[in-house]
């Protein structure tokens, strides 16, 4: 094995109020340090600095359509705090967010990560209900409920209740009138961020020296009840999870593999496309593809080889002349030579424990990366090298089973692979935040990283359509209206006959295209051969396309994507569910060099088309065919429901796709000929998709 095992404990995970049970073992860290507590009034500022920097960080989203800055929404979490912890939090929150300053607006519907902290709220008014008493209502709104504490209730409202003694006050309550409380805290949920960080006991022992605000604040605590919540509540990002087909196998028919040709035809034609881009680009490496998961199981076992791993070559270098256990290259992960665990920013990417099928995701993800069992194992022999590879990063939580490290993370992992070049990352998450930090960091490496996402599975019932339903990111970045709709792929899940996965998320903006979805074959964490069924396994599927096409030189972000979507089986059955209405197709995607024709019996031929232009005149509208430059694709024969035909012609402009539908003419002779071969009549072809030209062009 490549790695040592470590001992790694399994902690509970609690955010804002809502603990989360966990399945299997609970370790006495989760039973004695997953705790709700409240503020008090008097917490010195180094008592606040300590929480701030040991406990998990809170999620805000923001409502106010004009937008606020970071500081403010600091401001209305925290409330005043002492100037030194203001500047502290606000540091913090910049570094959680990767944004500039504090100074920058949020935007309305965008989440933003707030430091741990206690705000603690002077005077605030409640309303009496049925059977309360001074202590509960103190006990509800503030936690701490001695006698100096309700005294002080008592003379803030003794001339409104009339209330001579604190006794006559607590039989002057009435149902529905409204009292002003001293002081009133909401709740926070402490768990430490890391399992090595300090206890709660630990820092009101170290940083509150005052006996008196010590004991008010340790009467706030209390062990947080164990609640199941729903996985997507959005305070983590999620594995997109495997579907069980043995629940609705006629819903969902597996007849149909992939990949969906021969692997020999497959390998010829990628060689003779590579030696083409070889002759224009020079010497070409192979596409790496970052795998933000679960991890992956082995190493160097009859699947999954070392030289399928882009390994990092300082670590590597260093592990070799004995420096293990360093950070050989300071960017802050120890022996991260394939890959990384984010939790221990160490090299030992491994899964940790979990449900066996959450355990494998990553693993299954990075088989399908490779090509698959059929794909990969084209490069096995000695000498013969992949033309993808692998960096992988161990995404998932040491402290909550079935999810993953804390989303302000997620754009860590993101800058972790730009670092190290990685062109394509493959997302099988999900989250129901708008995370700022992560939209701007994916923004930020526009021009050098595709993001290949997974559109999401329903647990129960069909899949939802991600218009209507907005809460899921990052599959609503991509599409054709998304926020990073240049260089993110959302990708749905399509059935052994090209039919909608019916438990797949399907949207005609923000959903790019289909994938085969259904009982695919791929590796578990033994390498044993295992079928998995999905969006993530039909997003890894598109991680593989978008890697081979970086290794022929293609390697502009949003021109990958471009020609993953210019090369899709068109089919109109699917133009409500995805913005390309199309299916992958890998033969017809990797053959840049060639314009290829698909006829209806489903051959292909290439070739040179003099005059793509030229090919307007089968738009039968003329106003039309002014829109009609840098086509890339054209969809011939489109029945309507009138019984005419029309034909579809995909532009470019500023490397953004767009779609032109008009009336196809009847016109006589070949529809495209190349060189020689005359080509067949318009009513035969399925489509046409056009070469990339050289240099990205």
């Amino acid at each position: 094995m490549l790695w040592a095992y470590r001992s790694r404990s399994i902690v509970s995970a609690t955010f804002m109020g809502t603990a989360i049970a966990l399945t299997g073992q609970i370790s006495a860290f989760a039973q004695t340090n997953a705790v709700s507590i409240r503020g008090v009034a008097g917490l010195d500022a180094q008592a606040q600095l300590t929480l701030a920097a040991s406990g998990d960080p809170q999620f805000v989203t923001i409502e106010n359509e004009n937008g606020q800055t970071l500081r403010d929404v600091i401001a209305s979490q925290c409330g005043s705090p002492d100037k030194e912890v203001e500047d502290f939090l606000a540091a913090e929150a910049v570094k959680l967010n990767r944004l500039d300053n504090a100074e920058t607006v949020v935007r309305q519907g965008m989440a933003v990560a707030i430091p741990f902290c206690l705000n603690v709220r002077r005077n605030v008014d409640v309303t009496v209900k049925a059977g309360d008493t001074p202590e509960s209502l103190l006990k509800e709104n503030y936690g701490v409920f001695g006698p100096k504490t309700v005294d002080k209730f008592f003379q803030l409202n003794r001339i409104r209740t009339g209330a001579r003694t604190v006794s006559d006050f607590a039989r002057s309550l009435q149902i529905g009138k409204v009292l002003t409380l001293p002081a009133a805290s909401e709740i926070r949920i402490f768990t430490q961020e890391a399992p090595d960080a300090p206890s709660l006991e630990a820092i009101l022992e170290q940083a509150v020296p005052d006996p008196a605000v010590k004991a008010m604040l340790e009467s706030t605590i209390v062990p947080a009840a164990a609640t199941p919540v729903d996985p997507l509540a959005g305070y983590r990002f999620n594995i997109v999870d495997s579907v069980a087909l043995e629940s609705a196998p006629e819903a969902c028919p597996v007849a149909g593999r992939f990949p969906n040709f021969d692997p020999k035809v497959f390998s010829d034609l990628y060689e003779a496309q590579h030696a083409r881009s070889v002759s224009v680009y020079g010497i070409l490496q192979p596409g790496v593809i970052g795998i933000v998961d679960t991890g992956l199981g082995r190493v160097d076992d009859l699947f999954f080889r070392r030289k399928y791993l882009r390994p990092n070559a300082l670590e590597l270098a260093g592990e070799q002349s004995g420096l293990a256990g360093s950070d050989d290259d300071e960017n802050g992960f120890v022996d991260d030579v394939y890959g990384t665990n984010f939790n221990a920013r160490d090299g030992d990417v491994r899964p940790l424990p979990d449900l066996p099928d959450r355990q494998a995701h990553g693993t299954k993800m990075a088989a399908l990366a490779l090509g698959g069992p059929q794909i990969a194992g084209i490069w096995l022999p000695d000498g013969k090298t992949p033309p993808v590879m692998l960096k992988i990063v161990n995404f998932q939580s040491s402290t909550e089973i079935g999810a993953t490290v804390l989303p302000y993370r997620l754009a860590d992992a993101v800058d972790y692979l730009a670092a190290q070049d990685i062109r394509v990352v493959n997302l099988s998450l999900s989250n129901s935040q708008n995370l700022e930090g992560l939209s701007q960091t994916i923004g930020k490496h526009g021009e050098m990283q595709l993001f290949v996402v997974a559109a999401g599975n329903a647990r129960q019932g069909p899949g939802r359509n991600i218009d209507s339903k907005p809460l899921v990111f990052p599959a609503r970045y991509g599409g054709r209206v998304g926020d990073h709709k240049r260089n993110v792929l959302t990708v749905a899940a399509h059935d052994g006959q090209g039919k909608r996965a019916p438990f797949s998320n399907v949207s005609d903006q923000f959903v790019d295209l289909f994938a085969p979805g259904c009982s695919i074959a791929t590796r578990d964490d033994n390498g044993s051969p295992v079928n998995d069924s999905g969006t993530s396994p039909a997003a890894a599927t598109v991680s593989f396309t978008s890697g081979l096409l970086v290794s022929l030189g293609l390697t502009d972000p949003r021109l990958v994507k471009n020609r993953i979507l210019t090369s899709v089986d068109f089919d109109e059955d699917l133009r409500t569910y995805a913005w390309s209405s199309g299916r992958l197709n890998i033969l017809k995607a990797i053959s840049l060099w060639d314009d290829v024709v698909q006829t209806s019996d489903g051959s292909y031929r290439r070739g040179k088309v003099s005059d793509r232009q030229a090919l307007a005149k089968f738009c039968a509208e003329p106003d039309k065919q002014l829109e009609l430059t840098d086509i890339r694709k054209i969809v011939p024969n489109i029945k309507t429901q009138t019984g005419g035909l029309q034909i579809e012609y995909w532009t470019m402009s500023d490397r953004l796709l767009s779609r032109v539908r008009c009336s196809q003419a009847s016109l006589p002779g070949p529809f495209a000929p190349m060189g020689d071969d005359q080509g067949p009549p318009i009513s035969e072809v399925k489509d046409l998709t056009f070469a990339q030209l050289p240099a990205g062009q």
